[in-house]
């Protein structure tokens, strides 16, 4: 009778975060509410209710290349050695989430010294 009570319990702690908890935040919400039950019991119970955790996506599209604008030629065709400085520069951008929210990180290096030059 209690393994029912614990499991409309579950299902409705899974249902309301929309099924990203996984059994150990789920049993931390039961013990929260004053139930006493171990971890391993909170997975076999969900396990066998068929509750699964929703996996989150591993990436996101941060840009969209349907565009009409021109794309830029490649000129040095992955030939990334360079017999002088300042002849070739590459860069690149990254998004780098913090706790504030996003912070845009982008380099400039010259190829012949590899230094930072912007």
């Amino acid at each position: 009778m209690a393994s029912r009570r614990l499991s409309k319990e579950i299902r409705t702690i899974h249902h309301e975060v929309n099924g990203i908890y996984g059994y150990r935040r789920i049993k931390a919400e039961l013990a929260a509410m004053g139930h006493a039950c171990g971890r391993h019991r909170v997975a076999r119970l969900m396990r066998e209710a068929g509750l699964r955790v929703r996996s989150r996506k591993c990436w996101r599209l941060v840009s969209s290349s349907r565009h009409a604008l021109s794309i830029v030629p490649n000129h040095l065709d992955r030939q990334f050695a360079s017999d002088r400085a300042n002849r070739h520069w590459v860069s690149d951008m990254t998004y780098v989430r913090r706790s504030q929210g996003w912070l845009y990180l982008a380099v400039v290096l010259d190829l012949y010294s590899l230094a930072v030059v912007g």
